[in-house]
């Protein structure tokens, strides 16, 4: 009856900051900003985090944020975690709150994590005499790079005294009002290589007397889609996707030299090479029963009937895995 009472009363409060939710998601969203240069968002979220009450940390790899909400009696840290840069993408909407900074916008949804954090602060000053644990917001800059912030806050200490941590990402292949769980690893680690293909330049017309570095670079982009196929256990998750490729400058003669910067996401851990090790969290570990009754009380306030929905993929390579 008693956890009843205080979902019931989370939900209550979770009515009352819907609004203020939305508002600092369209803030982010008109002001996107890419990795290490979050300048104004981290300076819109400190202040934000100060007028809760907060104990506010700032430059934190670089532009990262970090708010404490002291429990009194507390038991160990719990923390929450969410990412602020954008992309350097143009957004082609016609919104209120389109983007105002130009080939910049939130197109990973980072705008809609913040504002999420920002929200479930609000809601944790207010029921803080009920807390057993002292809260860590934690607010990373650049996700999108790599290495990206994760790594950096994590050498400057931001875990130290961190007993727990969650996050979470939105997901538009998951419907709204329901949560994505997995057992088991749900990000991949994430490696970026580069590979420089030296050949021999020359002519268009007579390629015998040149070593083609353009054809080479072909024959190696599909060569190594056989990794996933030849190299890894077929029951392995694993992705390789080669994201840029150049070579020549001129369309009748052969470069002497072809790069390609494959980007690597790597599901399985035994045969990537995480920069910490990673903790393998299971639903079970989220105490998955729990989160669904509890989230069943509330069905009639945003959820529907069954709120918490398993993920069979594994989702995309986030430098979050740091963590």
């Amino acid at each position: 009856m008693q956890n009843k009472t205080l979902t019931q009363e989370i939900l209550a409060l979770a009515q009352g900051i819907h609004d203020y939710v939305i508002q600092m998601r369209r803030d982010f969203h008109k002001h996107p900003e890419t990795g290490f240069v979050e300048t104004r968002t981290s300076s819109v979220i400190a202040d934000e985090l100060k007028r809760l009450g907060l104990q506010v940390q700032t430059g934190i790899a670089t532009t990262g944020v970090v708010g404490i909400l002291d429990v009194h009696g507390a038991s160990g840290t719990v923390a929450f975690r969410a990412d602020m840069d954008a992309l350097p993408i143009t957004e082609e909407n016609e919104l209120e709150f389109k983007s105002q900074n130009e080939g910049v916008s939130h197109a990973c949804g980072h705008d809609a994590n913040m504002a999420m954090l920002l929200g479930a602060v609000k809601l944790m000053v207010q029921l803080k005499d009920k807390l057993k644990r002292r809260v860590k917001f934690i607010f990373q800059p650049c996700e999108e790079q790599h290495p990206g912030g994760a790594k950096l806050m994590v050498e400057q200490g931001v875990l130290n005294d961190v007993d727990e941590i969650y996050g979470l990402h939105i997901e538009p292949n998951i419907a709204s009002g329901t949560f994505g769980l997995r057992a088991g690893a749900t990000m991949a680690a994430t490696d970026r290589i580069v590979i420089t293909i030296i050949g021999k330049g020359g002519h268009a017309s007579t390629p015998h007397l040149c070593v083609d570095p353009v054809v080479i670079a072909a024959e190696v982009i599909l060569a190594i889609q056989t990794i996933h196929s030849r190299k890894v256990n077929p029951l392995s998750p694993c992705v390789i996707s080669l994201c840029q490729i150049s070579g020549g400058t001129t369309f009748n003669a052969s470069r002497y030299c072809s790069r390609g910067n494959p980007g690597h996401s790597d599901y399985s851990l035994a045969q990537s090479k995480p920069i910490i090790p990673v903790r393998d969290f299971s639903v079970s570990d989220f105490r998955r029963d729990d989160l669904q009754r509890h989230s069943r009380q509330g069905q009639d306030y945003r959820y529907g009937k069954n709120p918490v929905q398993g993920i069979e993929i594994p989702d995309a390579a986030f430098d979050r895995g740091n963590y």
